[in-house]
């Protein structure tokens, strides 16, 4: 059983994770899709895609902001 003030349901999370560098590396072009094939980039591409966007979410929940927040914040 889960702990009083833990989410038991985290795969919003890592959808949002996974796909932050996703949408932004691969929709513009800026690393090639055989870039992903190698494993040490893509961490490195997740981690600093992934701990920004959940910093920016966390933020606005924390604050209860909600979307301008976040518009804000990825300016």
């Amino acid at each position: 059983m889960a702990a009083p003030g833990a989410h038991p349901n985290r795969r919003p999370l890592w959808a949002l994770v996974l796909l932050s560098p996703v949408i932004a590396e691969m929709l513009s072009g800026s690393t090639p899709p055989i870039e992903w094939l190698n494993p040490v980039a893509a961490l490195f591409l997740i981690w600093l895609y992934g701990s920004g966007v959940l910093v920016m979410r966390e933020t606005a929940v924390r604050w209860k902001t909600g979307w301008p927040s976040i518009l804000l914040l990825g300016a």
